[in-house]
């Protein structure tokens, strides 16, 4: 469909006229030529459709992995479209960000005010923030929307990490950028031995709706020969998340609706 972003440099002036669909496909042909494999159904179900990328796209391949499949100037083209795209998506997007952030720093906020345990023993509040992917089971980065996933996770940390240090906690992030890998198992690490009060992983799934859901771990399970959580952590994050819960489904917004909490077996992994 968009056969010039493989011929020549594209311009401003080429994509002036592109509405979001246009530049969400045409970031999304590129890294089908470099042979990604979707991480959204409905985007891998349109490019599965075309002869081409069936011969050319890899299970299990990333994003970057496709972009080192692809010629210098696809590279700059892909970098291009995305620069593009971000004036129209995701600016008007960021108080949006800034409200989610708001709101659920507050909700942490309330859930654990007045912490028993932290009061007496003098320790300061510690929350782990996990924005969630890149790891060893997605990376995050389909874009939907004019947005990669990736991105969202990681705009909203940051913005709740300021409304947890205003309110006096201590904030642990278990990565130092956007894109760093960091496997699930490690993420996990980060927060135990940062003795964390709340581990708390952000992600945006892909959908049409707007509602919100909370997990946390109902039983054992078993992940890379490592066997947990124990019966303890088990029952303080069922705690945890039904106070939360109540917590944000109270909150002034109507962005965001409201779902039960979920529990699920440990060994699942994102």
């Amino acid at each position: 469909m968009f056969s010039e972003t493989r011929t020549r440099r594209l311009t401003a002036a080429d994509v002036g006229g592109w509405d979001a669909d246009k530049l969400r496909y045409g970031i999304n042909e590129i890294y089908a030529r470099g042979g990604y494999d979707f991480a959204t159904p409905e985007i891998k179900d349109i490019f599965m459709r075309l002869p081409w990328y069936r011969d050319r796209v890899v299970i299990g391949r990333s994003q970057d992995e496709a972009a080192r499949h692809l010629s210098p100037l696809e590279n700059a083209n892909l970098e291009f479209l995305h620069v593009s795209a971000k004036p129209v998506y995701v600016r008007p997007i960021k108080l949006h960000l800034a409200a989610i952030g708001f709101l659920i720093g507050a909700t942490i906020a309330q859930s654990l005010d007045a912490d028993p345990a932290s009061e007496k023993s003098g320790k300061q509040c510690c929350v782990c923030i996990d924005p969630g992917h890149p790891s060893e089971n997605n990376d995050g980065g389909a874009v939907t929307n004019g947005l990669r996933e990736v991105t969202m996770n990681w705009e909203v940390a940051l913005l709740l990490c300021d409304e947890l240090e205003k309110d006096g906690m201590k904030v642990v992030m278990t990565k130092k950028s956007e894109g760093e890998f960091i496997t699930n198992k490690d993420r996990a690490a980060i927060a135990n031995e940062s003795d964390a009060d709340l581990f708390l992983r952000l992600h945006a799934d892909a959908g049409k709706s707007t509602w919100f859901t909370i997990y946390y771990p109902r039983k054992e399970g078993t992940v890379h020969g490592v066997t947990g959580p124990s019966k303890d952590v088990r029952q303080s994050s069922a705690a945890a998340a039904n106070q939360f819960h109540t917590a944000f489904a109270a909150a002034p917004t109507t962005a965001l609706k409201e779902t039960k909490t979920h529990s699920l077996a440990a060994g699942r992994e994102r």
